[in-house]
């Protein structure tokens, strides 16, 4: 059973951006250091919930990357986690998030 903390932020969230409450949850609850509490929080995960990587970069969680550092951070992320990505794919990705 999570936190009454928790569970307030999962309230929280689900009611400000209609996030599955599921997803909420691992995400609150299971997979997050209790210390980052900001939103949203990018993790990757594998098929065993094993997280690969997540959004928490040396600042703090950098959130929707849009900043110069932070979209560096996520394509650190995928770069590191992706299995059929190409880097031509993570290059245009990257270039969308900047404009």
């Amino acid at each position: 059973m999570p936190s009454p903390e928790c569970t307030a932020t999962l309230r929280s969230a689900d009611q400000r951006n209609r996030i599955n409450p599921y997803v909420s949850f691992l995400a609150a609850c299971s997979l997050r250091r209790q210390e980052t509490r900001s939103i949203p929080w990018i993790v990757i995960v594998d098929a065993g919930r094993r997280r690969l990587a997540t959004s928490d970069a040396g600042g703090g969680n950098i959130g929707y990357p849009r900043t110069p550092a932070a979209i560096e951070h996520f394509k650190k992320m995928l770069r590191q986690t992706a299995r059929k990505m190409t880097d031509e794919d993570i290059q245009r990705l990257v270039e969308d998030l900047s404009k």
